[in-house]
């Protein structure tokens, strides 16, 4: 059962860092021009064995859209 647990969080790792690549790679800093925010950064928490366990996404409003 263990066995089972470590492949999916090194499935779901290796999956996070391709969402990551791809949002970046794609979207860029437009993705969440829609909501009028930008993206200050990806933060990205690991375990042990270098699966992701959680991928936060840190946005700011953009400057002059305070509606």
């Amino acid at each position: 059962m263990n066995s089972n647990k470590d492949l999916i969080i090194n499935i779901m790792g290796k999956f996070c860092r391709f969402l990551e690549i791809v949002f970046v790679v794609l979207f860029g800093k437009q993705c969440l021009a829609v909501a009028g925010r930008e993206i200050v950064k990806l933060v990205s928490f690991y375990d042990k064995s270098g699966g992701v366990i959680l991928m936060l996404l840190v946005t700011k409003r953009k400057k002059g859209d305070e509606n």
